[in-house]
């Protein structure tokens, strides 16, 4: 048991949000004291506030009791999300603007504490640049596949002579383009593409790499935790395993050598990132290949099928931050 009085931890999150629920298991074993606040709470008096004049600076927010919460008392935030809850505004006149507004102003407030974020937003943004990842884990030395971000036919026309597979940058959205929807990594053939659908886009491509197993690791503060996914044993998700077979792709615990460890660690810390979840192949030749890194990455599945003690480790690091 650690000794240190627990740092006081603010949950920046969403009332479905079973990750925060877990977290807040975590803290109760280890004593610590926190506030969830569902940014997406219907009671307005949830949302923060923030004065500042010539001679003070104040900002909090109201617990479900109404009882005030200086944010200035958090000493560690947990960051997964700010969205209001959208049904106040629906039938508002100008609501979809004072949804943004309130978004924005609360994004402003909440990320301004002097606190430890975990992670700071304005660095999970920064961290989740592709190509940074990309060139940084090649100049630490991690394998990487060979990669391509191009609108030119000829050049990708001769890229892909070799296996290659798309991977999309952004998710298609309402607003972006009518629906909500989820494109998955997938092999390109030659005759998918032609000039007018490649000239006014730039687009991710990257050689195929064969795989004896994907794995999926998390970096938390100084620990790695890893799991194997075998996704080569369905067909399903052989290409992306996020095309979930769970039934027919185990999942085990995964040791990464020490070295490979070390570099995804201070890979992590390179973006200012306290905690990331990362996703790499290793080969039929026992080769370890980066493929990218999230900052946000999601880990109860995970957690469930291989009992890898994440949940825990996060816990502590929010309560006992040993940031180095």
């Amino acid at each position: 048991m650690n000794s240190t009085k627990p740092n006081k931890v603010l949950l920046v999150t969403t009332q479905c949000s079973t990750h925060a629920s877990r977290l807040e298991e975590e803290l109760n074993s280890l004593g610590a004291n926190y506030f969830r606040l569902n940014t997406d709470n219907p009671e307005l008096s949830n949302l923060p506030q923030y004065s500042l004049n010539k001679s003070s600076l104040e900002s909090w927010i109201k617990d479900n009791q109404r009882k005030r919460q200086n944010l200035s008392e958090f000493q560690t935030v947990w960051w997964d999300e700010v969205v209001p809850n959208p049904d106040i505004y629906r039938n508002m006149p100008y609501g979809k603007w004072a949804f943004l507004e309130t978004q924005k102003a609360s994004d402003w407030i909440l990320s301004s504490l002097e606190a430890i974020y975990i992670n700071d937003p304005i660095e999970i943004i920064r961290g989740s640049n592709k190509v940074k990842q990309l060139k940084r884990a090649r100049d630490l030395g991690i394998s990487i596949p060979k990669t391509l971000i191009t609108s030119e036919y000829g050049l990708l026309e001769r890229f892909i002579e070799r296996e290659t597979i798309y991977k999309p940058i952004s998710r298609p959205t309402e607003e972006s383009v009518g629906e909500d929807f989820v494109i998955y990594t997938n092999i390109v053939k030659k005759e998918e593409i032609n000039p007018s659908s490649t000239e006014c886009k730039l687009s991710f491509f990257q050689r195929y790499v064969p795989k004896k197993y994907e794995i999926r690791t998390y970096v938390i503060g100084n620990d790695c935790l890893s799991t194997e996914i075998h996704s080569q044993k369905s067909e399903r998700s052989k290409v992306d395993w996020r095309k979930y077979d769970i039934a027919n792709t185990p999942y085990y615990p995964h040791q990464l050598p020490t070295e490979i460890s070390k570099k995804l660690i201070h890979l992590t810390k390179s973006f200012n990132l306290h905690y990331s979840a990362r996703d790499l192949i290793l080969t039929p030749e026992d080769e370890y290949l980066f493929l990218e890194l999230n900052p946000q990455g999601m880990w109860l599945w995970i957690e469930t099928l291989t009992g890898l003690p994440i949940t825990k480790k996060l816990a502590n690091l929010l309560a006992f931050p040993q940031i180095s």
